[in-house]
């Protein structure tokens, strides 16, 4: 299959990657990450305007979330580009880049934004109404956790099924353990050259701004920006 899509060389960037309830917890994802891509944007010459369609990858709801890509496309001065919000779990980022090649390939739009932003690590907990239940109550779930610990298909956690294709594919805890070492391996060698593998994607040091998007909160250094 002939592919028509491209990707220009440097016109992609992430955040740095920051603990788990670290530096981004307290962070809105969709104010958080139209303010990192105006700041890309600005960087490279690009105005909002030249993209006629958007992809946002959504997993973990977060208030006005609702409006999804329509409000992220707006507050980067894109206020006239739609598309949709994609929420699939640990295959979203796949999904957006898959939703945005396709529309490009079916010659319904020309150049694409696809913009993926989560906080897991601070997810909200939803509450469900239900008028016929005991007393007029509800249920509840905590939308990260207790989905970590339970797939309503499978009915088991997210560490089950990891047990189940380790044991499926004959993966040993040696044979894991030798991947995490060489995962380790791999930060360490993103920490050369001052840090030039990141820098092509990332900005670095990286301003961390405040909730309210008003002043910078803290500052990122390199050598903090990768621990995990």
């Amino acid at each position: 299959m002939t592919e028509t899509v491209e990707i220009p060389y440097g016109c992609y960037w992430s955040t740095p990657f920051a603990r788990w309830q670290g530096s981004f917890a307290g962070l809105h994802a969709i104010e958080f990450a139209a303010h990192v891509t105006k700041n890309e944007l600005a960087k490279r010459s690009i105005e909002p305007q030249i993209f006629d369609y958007a992809v946002l990858g959504l997993s973990v709801p977060q208030k006005h979330s609702f409006y999804g890509l329509p409000w992220f496309t707006g507050m980067i001065g894109a206020d006239r580009v739609t598309g949709p919000t994609i929420a699939q779990a640990c295959a979203t980022g796949v999904r957006t880049v898959l939703a945005a090649t396709q529309e490009i390939q079916s010659g319904l739009s020309e150049v694409a934004l696809v913009v993926t932003g989560d906080r897991t690590s601070n997810g909200p907990h939803l509450y469900y109404p239900n008028p016929l239940g005991p007393g007029g109550t509800g249920s509840h779930e905590d939308w990260v956790m207790d989905s970590f610990g339970y797939d309503p298909y499978t009915t088991k956690s997210m560490l089950v099924t990891a047990e189940n294709v380790a044991r499926e594919h004959q993966l040993t805890t040696e044979q894991q353990h030798e991947l995490v070492l060489h995962r380790q391996d791999q930060y360490q060698a993103a920490l050369e050259d001052d840090c030039a593998f990141l820098k092509r994607f990332m900005t670095l040091p990286f301003d961390v701004p405040a909730p309210n998007f008003k002043k910078t909160a803290k500052t990122l250094a390199p050598a903090i920006a990768i621990e995990a």
